[in-house]
């Protein structure tokens, strides 16, 4: 059970906040994909009996690290206003809610300016519903 449950307008609130967020961990998973195949291709060349240094190794490694704990950061930021991260290639975020007294997760997608899908706790994505406006 949630701290809180959001009502559409307490959740539309938090777009921008979430964009911000979201753009952040996009770009910074992008670079994390980035330095994962370096990493390979340098496996690859070591055994390959090409030589790679073992600074060039640990530095891509700590380089790869602090990205991850970025990503890790913002994931923990999301959560604490109460949201829940989903996807991070969609952008997907989830606030919880209760429509006509059922627990849901109202939904929202990177690049939705508004709040307009839930679906139930165990439905995901997929299971997107449009919320009726009054």
């Amino acid at each position: 059970m949630p701290d809180h449950y959001f009502t559409v307008e307490e959740a539309e609130r938090l777009i921008p906040k979430m964009e911000m967020i979201v753009t952040s961990m996009m770009e910074h998973r992008k670079a994390a994909l980035l330095i994962e195949e370096e990493l390979s291709s340098m496996q690859e060349r070591i055994h390959d009996g090409e030589s790679v240094t073992a600074s060039e190794l640990v530095n891509k490694r700590t380089e790869l690290d602090f990205i991850i704990q970025i990503i890790q950061e913002s994931l923990e930021e999301i959560e604490s206003l109460g949201a829940q991260p989903k996807d991070l290639d969609l952008g997907l975020v989830d606030f919880p809610a209760l429509v006509d007294g059922e627990e849901v997760l109202l939904c929202w997608k990177f690049g939705e300016k508004s709040i307009r899908f839930y679906h139930g706790l165990t439905d995901g994505y997929a299971g997107r519903k449009p919320i009726k406006i009054a």
